[in-house]
């Protein structure tokens, strides 16, 4: 258990305060921190109703990190119009409506050295020759604007089947980031 004494004076009748008690804390690893405040003065006469207490999820994935999909998409966040956008396939059948993301939880790059994002990616080249189909691979640092790491084009055959791509992640070092997979 962590202690953290915060004396900041006094407060006078109906005055508030507000104490950030995260910045206090080690939360370099994601789990469930269980926080107890409370405020003790020698002229509260009722005590009962000056405490606080949460269990605060911090949902952070640590390195390593391998992800198989063998639980299905459960551990990511998927933004579309549709309800299937983003489907496991184990063949070339298109899985993807587009536009659609899907994105990771926080990943923690904060004690990180020479970070890499690898992961393996369809092309389909076969279908609509004139399609622009393309995969944007974007980091979001502290929930903000995302920013491209790489993008993925159709190449009209050149890069048909599953292509391995390694992207270094060096940009992001002492950073906790979510890996968004924006296909349109």
């Amino acid at each position: 258990d962590t202690v953290i004494v915060v004396n900041l004076g006094t407060l006078s009748f109906l005055e508030n305060d507000t104490i950030e008690v995260l910045k206090n804390f080690d939360i370099s690893y994601g789990g469930i921190y269980n926080i107890n405040a409370w405020i003790s003065s020698t002229f509260d006469s009722e005590k009962h109703d000056d405490s606080l207490s949460i269990n605060f999820n911090l949902k952070r994935i640590s390195l390593p990190f391998d992800e198989n999909f063998a639980n299905g998409l459960s551990s990511f966040t998927i933004t579309s119009s549709s309800t299937n956008a983003w489907e496991i396939c184990n063949s070339s059948q298109n899985g993807v409506i587009t536009p659609s993301t899907i994105s990771t939880l926080q990943i923690d790059l904060l004690k990180s050295a020479n970070p890499i994002l690898e992961f393996w990616y369809w092309h389909d080249t076969s279908a609509n020759a004139s399609s622009t189909d393309q995969l944007l691979v974007q980091a979001i640092v502290n929930d903000g604007i995302p920013q491209n790491i790489a993008t993925l084009t159709k190449n009209n055959g050149i890069n048909f089947g599953w292509t391995f791509y390694s992207l270094p992640l060096d940009s992001f070092l002492h950073s906790c980031v979510k890996i968004a997979f924006y296909a349109s």
